[in-house]
């Protein structure tokens, strides 16, 4: 300017956090020594992206919290990690068939900047996910393809009937089959497990084999059970321990 004075308006610094000077130094031919600034020290601007400091798994157990929980550090636009708390960070299904996320899919970052899903977990069909993590006004981040296999047992289906009729103290001309499934219907191979029929109305008797357990595939097959007692309209029951009935 007029009175030799440089102004360098709206000069900024991007870069790793760190301590940077500056140089400054007059064009070709000035009899103008260079000067350099005193030592700057440079911080972590606004976050505006998103990074994991743990990716979700490549396996998981539908209904079963993801292990190693996924979290996620805020960064700036220079990758700098951004000490902010409160800022929300979602988790959303982006492909996979039937599944829904349980627990908690949104958090907020702690003082540190770090959003940690230390709940979440898939629910639905056996197969491949994937998941997507952002927050508003975040550049977010994609992880998968992660598979997903049953979770543990938690019902009874039935999947071979009981006949429609029967006669009494014959054995039922088809008997009954259940599998052991999850909390999402998937089939669960788990060997071991008592599975008792028993009259839920009708009464009468039911005579056979009336406790079963399941085999290696989580399938629980009856094979001589029989109903004694007056016509009329009968319903069987299944129970195991610890498990929805059918």
């Amino acid at each position: 300017g007029a009175n030799g004075q440089a102004v360098f308006a709206g000069l900024s610094l991007t870069g790793p956090a760190g301590t940077y000077t500056l140089d400054f130094d007059a064009t070709a031919g000035a009899s103008v020594a260079p000067v350099t600034s005193a030592a700057i020290a440079l911080a972590a601007g606004s976050g505006t992206a998103l990074a994991f400091t743990t990716a979700p798994p490549l396996a998981a157990q539908s209904g079963v919290a993801l292990s190693p929980a996924p979290a996620l550090q805020l960064l700036d636009g220079s990758g700098n990690s951004v000490s902010q708390a409160g800022v929300a960070v979602f988790a959303i299904i982006t492909t996979g068939a039937g599944g829904t996320l349980a627990g908690a899919d949104t958090v907020l970052t702690n003082a540190s900047g770090v959003a940690t899903f230390s709940t979440l977990s898939i629910v639905g069909p056996v197969g491949s996910y994937t998941l997507a993590f952002g927050g508003a006004g975040l550049t977010g981040v994609t992880a998968g393809p992660l598979t997903l296999s049953a979770g543990p047992a938690a019902a009874l289906a039935i999947t071979t009937a009981p006949p429609a009729t029967a006669q009494s103290g014959i054995a039922l001309t088809t008997q009954p089959v259940l599998q052991v499934v999850d909390g999402a219907g998937n089939p669960v191979g788990q060997a071991g497990i008592t599975v008792t029929a028993a009259i839920a109305s009708g009464g009468g008797t039911l005579s056979g084999t009336t406790a079963v357990a399941s085999d290696a595939q989580g399938v629980v097959a009856f094979g001589d059970l029989a109903l004694s007692g007056l016509a009329g309209p009968r319903t069987l029951g299944f129970s195991a321990t610890g498990l929805v009935t059918a």
